[in-house]
Formats: structure tokens, C-alpha cells, sequence
């Protein structure tokens, strides 16, 4: 089965199925989750965010994955070959998308191509992470937390509320809500929230996404990469690898198939 039909039964369930509830717990596996802690940046892999002076950097979750798998593998030369496997298994990439990430992770952490304090290109060989850095292990968040569990498990982005007004938004918002019934009511549907550059599509969708967590739904979110070279539908790649992060939603377990494998990794 290929991801487009695997896509298809998933989206196909999820019309039937409307909204999810939030996880009970999240299934780690046999790695410990740790901080990591470099310079002015911290890493932390519990709640997948990267931190610089202490706020939240905003990065693809692709680049997050391999900043993380280069200081796991500090102390050595990690090959390009190794990173497409650990990363893209099973997916085929342009040559493109691994420099890409790198850079993304350069500027993310305050380094460059000419410095290369943090991330040291090994001409041939692959990528070394030079930086001095410490771990520690991450502290779970607690099962009577759902909105903490559901932000570690990278369900929901760990955002502070902007303090400028919401306003003149109030028919979009209306007809939002109008879908967020229908889906508890089971008859999901696909959304676009379109329009001009800069007119507030994205505050739109966090204020909605604010309200759906208040009903106690779980907020899914997966971001187009704006580089060269992404995987085919990427965005719900992200998506769905958060439900199975998390083992949601349970009523979908028969649904994976065979292509579970390809999206756990």
C-alpha cells in the first residue's frame, strides 16, 4: 500500500469519525528522552522545541530531528548516508534537502556556514557537532495534564496568547465553529482558510485552534517546509506521526496498515 492510499482510508475514516480525544499517555519506546543544552540553545526532545535565550524557535520538525540525531551522535562524523536513512527511511529526497535542513539548523542556533561553532561540514564524510554541550534527561509530563501531555507529544504548538485584540473576525470565526460542530456531530470535512498575504489567516487558525482545545479536542498540526525537497504530503506525514506518537486516535489502529511502519520512522 502507498502513502497516497494509505492517506485516502485514514481521511476517509476521519470523516466518519469527526474529532479525537486526547491521548492518555504517550508510548516512548526504549530511548530515553533528554535536554540538551549548548551555548545559548536548548534542545529539549519531550516537548520537541528548540530554545535559544530561553524562547522557543520556531523550526521545521525535519530540522528539529536532525539537529537532535547530530548532538545524540556528538564526537563524531555523522555521513550524509546515515542521516537519509535515521531521518527519510524508505523516502526518496532530492540532494538538496539535507543541506537545506542544515542550514535551517545553522540559522536556527545563531551559527553559519563560515563559523560552523555548532555544526562542522566534513567535506565527503558527512556533519559533525562541534559545540560543547551537556544532557540531561526530560521530566514526562503528567497524565492529569492533557494539554501537556498533547503539547509533548507534538500534538498542539506550545505558543503564548498574543496580547493584540482579536477583531473583525468574527464571520470567519462563526463559520468555523460551524465545522468544529459538524465534526463532533462525526461528519469531519477539509477547511481552507484562504485570502491575501498578511490580512490574518494564521492568527484566524490559532484562535480556532485555541477554541478547539477549550472543547477538549486535540489539536493536530503539521507545516508545509518552505526548501527544496520535501516528501511527498509532508504535511500530513507530520500529522499522522503525531497520532502515532501519542496512540491516537485508538479507533483508527486497524486503519494504519502495512505503511505504519514508514510513518513511524
Amino acid at each position: 500500500m502507498n502513502l497516497a492510499h494509505l492517506f485516502a482510508r485514514l481521511i476517509s475514516r476521519f470523516a466518519v469519525t469527526g474529532t479525537v480525544a486526547t491521548p492518555s499517555r504517550r508510548e516512548r519506546g526504549a530511548v530515553a528522552q533528554m535536554i540538551h543544552t549548548f551555548g545559548e540553545c536548548e534542545i529539549d526532545e519531550e516537548l520537541f522545541q528548540l530554545r535559544r535565550q530561553g524562547r522557543v524557535v520556531e523550526i521545521e520538525p525535519k530540522v528539529f530531528d536532525v539537529l537532535a540525531y547530530l548532538i545524540r551522535h556528538r564526537g563524531r562524523v555523522v555521513s550524509k548516508d546515515e542521516l537519509l536513512d535515521a531521518l527519510w527511511p524508505g523516502v526518496t529526497v532530492t540532494e538538496s534537502v539535507l543541506p537545506h535542513c542544515v542550514a535551517a539548523v545553522r540559522r536556527a542556533v545563531g551559527d553559519d556556514r563560515a563559523r560552523q561553532k555548532v555544526i562542522q561540514t566534513v567535506h565527503g564524510r558527512g556533519y559533525l557537532f562541534v559545540a560543547s554541550a551537556c544532557s540531561r534527561p526530560a521530566t514526562p509530563r503528567s497524565e492529569d495534564d492533557p494539554a501537556g501531555v498533547a503539547r509533548a507529544a507534538g500534538l498542539i504548538p506550545d505558543r503564548s496568547t498574543s496580547s493584540l485584540p482579536f477583531v473583525g473576525r468574527d464571520q470567519a470565526m462563526k463559520q468555523l465553529a460551524g465545522r468544529l460542530e459538524s465534526a463532533f456531530a462525526g461528519r469531519g470535512q477539509l477547511v481552507l482558510v484562504v485570502g491575501e498575504p498578511g490580512i490574518g489567516k494564521t492568527r484566524v487558525t490559532e484562535e480556532f485552534a485555541d477554541e478547539t482545545k477549550r472543547r477538549k479536542a486535540v489539536v493536530l498540526v503539521g507545516r508545509c517546509y518552505e526548501g527544496g525537497g520535501a516528501p511527498a504530503f509532508w504535511p500530513w506525514v507530520q500529522i499522522l506521526r503525531a497520532c502515532l506518537r501519542a496512540e491516537i486516535p485508538r479507533p483508527l489502529r486497524w486503519t494504519w496498515g502495512p505503511g505504519r511502519p514508514r510513518l513511524q520512522n
